[in-house]
């Protein structure tokens, strides 16, 4: 990580000014293979969250409970498992919100401002997919493989589009709020 942080603080220097620095370094460190390290690590507490969350939300229409980072639905154990974390989503968020924040020529302050929101909806479209598959299967409706990857996908869609308008939106009137 510090080997390629200098790397790309020597690219830095000599990108123009105009170029925002905080998303080349996100890139960066998205390049590397931390994919499996952080499923690993942050893998079981976003379960247990997604879990929790998803649990809220189906009480409304059903009997549930979590349990560790599974769900009981109407008596039926639901595994809430490692792909269900939304680490994958987290990775492909942070990318997209790097490189819409550089082709809309975002500044440092205003990509990191609008970064926060990238986590929220990251968090927020894997409750909503978890949420729907849980909710299927306990209704008896499980869907089938590709049903199951559509719905992924189509989350995974909106929830990039979403970082997209977010990164590329209006820049704020800084002068304004001061």
């Amino acid at each position: 990580l510090l080997g390629l942080l200098s790397w790309c603080a020597g690219l830095v220097a000599f990108l123009p000014a105009r170029i925002a620095t905080a998303p080349v370094l996100g890139l960066s460190v998205l390049s590397l293979p931390l994919l499996a390290s952080l499923q690993f690590y942050a893998g079981f507490p976003l379960r247990v969250i997604t879990a929790e969350i998803s649990r809220w939300l189906l009480s409304a229409a059903y009997s549930s409970e979590r349990s560790g980072a599974n769900l009981v639905v109407q008596g039926q154990l639901i595994i809430v498992d490692a792909p269900c974390s939304g680490v994958q989503m987290a990775w492909l968020g942070y990318f997209v919100a790097c490189v819409v924040a550089l082709a809309a020529q975002r500044d440092n302050r205003g990509f990191c401002v609008r970064l926060p929101t990238v986590g929220v909806l990251v968090l927020v479209g894997n409750v909503v997919r978890n949420t729907v598959l849980v909710a299927a299967q306990a209704a008896g409706a499980a869907l089938p493989p590709w049903g199951h990857e559509a719905v992924g996908l189509v989350v995974l869609a909106l929830v990039c589009g979403a970082i997209a308008w977010v990164m590329a939106g209006a820049r704020p009137n800084w002068s304004a709020a001061a």
